[in-house]
């Protein structure tokens, strides 16, 4: 089944991604999209505001995106 691999496939993708974070960014990805926390429950749970996480999150997602889409880095 073609969605079948795409899944597997994208599965893939974004645990060789995750691999590339530190600790800290690989931690605050899983418990969003994972655990589908709130950045707010997020904040809480390692101390920081909101808008910490968002903006932190927003540049791990950033950063991903451009080693998918650019893994060369060229």
């Amino acid at each position: 089944d073609d969605v079948g691999y795409r899944e597997a496939e994208n599965r893939m993708i974004t645990r060789q991604a995750l691999d590339h974070l530190n600790k800290d960014d690989r931690s605050m990805v899983l418990l969003r999209f994972r655990d589908e926390l709130t950045q707010s429950q997020i904040a809480e749970k390692v101390g920081c505001s909101q808008m910490q996480v968002s903006r932190r999150l927003r540049s791990i997602l950033d950063s991903m995106n451009r080693q998918l889409t650019n893994p060369s880095g060229n």
